[in-house]
């Protein structure tokens, strides 16, 4: 993966988190033909003056067209309840408006289930061999996780972004914007170029399948964008991971050799050396510190930052750990053990809460949940991982620090934003 695709995953990632957003998702629609198609209104003819565009379409005869829209859709959900599916539950269409179908041209009806988009993409090849007409159908949350205007502020041309003429989208610091508003006044080439950069990487993204890309409009100035799928999210994670852990290489690596120190005396192994050890200066406190094992023993306090000399001694028997002249006493510095490690402390019970969110439910405003049925399969996921659940009050406090919301109707209590990927 090129260093920009990176840098574009990570900086989505941040947007993602900070603003509690939705991953896109996919569902696979089958098609269908709308029998008579309206004629669309001219401009003169709309019932509404003054408006050059509109989302809806104007018809004549609006109710033979609503009614035109409606039947088509209707009989292509008998003609797919006649075929025996295997593969594809449908019928996830009735937040569908007829005037939408219209403005498509065709009816569709969706799936239920969602799927990555390498899943989506291999239904719809089956489908299509089958005799249908099938698209993909993204289901993204407004706005983007990534405007183009800030993938450029990621490139060299990073001191050519302009962003002050634009209108905020209502979340500290990110302004909706494509390369072209981002770079007003600038030459043509400039623009070609940039263009060329961010497209190529974005275009690499989504075809990976980690990212969709989107256009939009903020009053009168358009945006182009991505927005992370499931899998894009994991990438960005693993790749966030992979260099903080390389930067605690590098910092580990800054920091020397470390060494254990035994007393020549008692022959017993207590101290360890610390970042700021240096065997060519004099021994200080901060230079010095307890094993692991025997800090959490709490055996002492340590040495402070102004000991030396002859305050540096062996904790068990007195021994002097240094020369006269302050500096390391030879023989006392041993490589450490190469088995020796640290017992890993327990998981973060929120992290766990948020692993099973991410990797086990479809996050949207207009979905829920049963309360006691999304605690059941965190509590399966949980001891899959052989991790103990938390309590069912921890587990609705950490869902709640993360956005989501409980209700409850006559007889049910349940999440809001949330359910089950696979039931």
């Amino acid at each position: 993966m090129e260093k920009l695709e990176q840098k574009i995953l990570l900086k989505a990632l941040k947007n993602h988190i900070a603003e509690h957003r939705s991953p896109a998702h996919f569902r696979v629609a089958i098609k269908g033909h709308i029998h008579e198609l309206p004629v669309e209104a001219s401009m003169d003819e709309r019932s509404i003056d003054g408006i050059a565009e509109s989302s809806w379409i104007a018809f004549k005869d609006g109710i033979s067209a609503h009614n035109a829209a409606s039947t088509s859709y209707a009989d292509l959900v008998n003609y797919l309840k006649s075929w025996h599916l295997e593969n594809v539950e449908f019928g996830q269409t009735n937040s569908v408006q007829p005037e939408v179908f219209l403005k498509l041209g065709f009816v569709f009806v969706l799936s239920n289930k969602i799927y990555k988009k390498s899943k989506a993409e291999a239904l719809v090849k089956e489908w299509k061999e089958r005799g249908s007409s099938c698209l993909i159908k993204a289901e993204l949350q407004d706005g983007a996780d990534l405007f183009a205007s800030e993938a450029l502020a990621l490139t060299e041309y990073s001191d050519l972004v302009k962003t002050k003429h634009l209108v905020p989208s209502g979340h500290i610091g990110r302004v909706p914007g494509s390369i072209e508003s981002a770079l007003i006044g600038q030459e043509a080439d400039v623009i070609e170029e940039a263009q060329k950069m961010v497209g190529d990487a974005f275009q690499a993204l989504d075809e990976a399948g980690l990212v969709v890309q989107i256009k939009g409009h903020n009053l009168c100035f358009s945006w182009s964008g991505i927005s992370l799928t499931r899998a894009g999210l994991e990438m960005a994670q693993k790749i966030k991971d992979a260099a903080h852990q390389a930067l605690l290489s590098e910092q580990e690596a800054k920091r020397g050799k470390v060494y254990h120190i035994r007393c020549i005396a008692c022959g017993e192994t207590l101290l360890t050396t610390s970042k700021d050890f240096d065997q060519t200066k004099p021994v200080l406190g901060h230079m010095l510190q307890f094993l692991p094992r025997i800090d959490q023993a709490g055996f002492s306090k340590g040495f402070t930052d102004h000991d030396q000399g002859e305050n540096i001694v062996c904790p068990e028997c007195g021994e002097r750990l240094c020369e006269y002249n302050g500096l390391i006493r030879q023989g006392v510095l041993i490589d450490p053990p190469e088995l020796e490690e640290e017992e890993p402390g327990p998981p973060d019970p929120k992290e766990i809460v948020n692993d099973f969110i991410i990797q086990k439910c479809a996050q949207n405003p207009s979905l829920k949940i049963r309360t006691g049925k999304l605690y059941e399969k965190y509590s399966e996921f949980a001891a899959q991982k052989n991790i103990e659940p938390a309590s069912q009050k921890f587990f609705g406090t950490a869902l709640f620090d993360l956005g989501f919301k409980p209700d409850r109707d006559n007889k049910t209590r349940f999440w809001r934003g949330l359910s089950l990927l696979n039931p």
